[in-house]
């Protein structure tokens, strides 16, 4: 059995924290002693997006002073910055993607300051062949590949739907957060407008009811439903 934490920024809806739970969880239930570590203490409410998550022991990094850990798992580009906060053995930084490219192009240095985390001697975790490439190519890291699995009981071939499909009805789904311009969604939005599809839905974790030009909206849908 190893005792690992996992360190979050927040516990929003998103498809990085859903890989990271969907690990946690799993190394969970293999017997394991699993810690999610945030800024600010977790309600239930904060995760029932993710219900299997309560499962998890959840901390806050002052909790976290008084604890050893065996592994400490950074999770995004900040958290890796708050390594030095945990006592553990070994460090690792789980990495989803090259996060500099989360800003604009005009944030030179701001990109390169994010890019700097790169450069920690920790241990590197990806999901992805380019990722792992890339940090081998420009940081001269081997990062250890560990794919991305399927929860093959939520997502099936058939199952309930909102709605029937259509002969000859174009139905595009637009999936992704507006607060993020990296993502493209208005303008995903206005080209499916632009191509006069028959009926735009969006899923989207912005708390949003409706939004124009889209014909139905999926405001944070918990998991289990989408």
């Amino acid at each position: 059995m190893i005792r690992c934490v996992f360190l979050l920024e927040h516990t929003g809806i998103g498809g990085g924290h859903y890989v990271v739970f969907e690990h946690a969880v799993r190394m969970k239930r293999r017997g394991n002693d699993i810690f999610i570590v945030t800024k600010k203490p977790v309600s239930k409410e904060d995760i029932q997006w993710h219900p299997e998550a309560l499962e998890l022991n959840w901390i806050t990094y002052d909790d976290a002073q008084s604890l050893r850990f065996d592994v400490a798992v950074a999770t995004f580009w900040k958290t890796a910055r708050w390594l030095h906060r945990i006592n553990a053995s070994r460090y690792s930084f789980f990495v989803q993607s090259i996060e500099s490219r989360f800003y604009h192009e005009t944030e030179h240095n701001y990109r390169r300051y994010v890019g700097s985390v790169y450069l920690l001697p920790v241990h590197y975790i990806t999901q992805a062949e380019w990722i792992k490439e890339y940090l081998q190519h420009n940081y001269g890291h081997l990062p250890y590949l560990v794919n991305n699995g399927i929860r093959k009981d939520l997502y099936t071939p058939a199952g309930e739907a909102y709605a029937v499909r259509e002969e000859g009805h174009l139905r595009v789904l637009i999936e992704g957060p507006f607060e993020f311009y990296f993502k493209n969604i208005e303008k995903t939005i206005s080209l499916c407008r632009q191509a006069a599809v028959d009926e735009i839905w969006l899923l989207t974790s912005t708390n949003i009811k409706e939004y124009e030009g889209v014909d139905k909206v999926f405001s944070r849908v918990p998991i289990t439903e989408t």
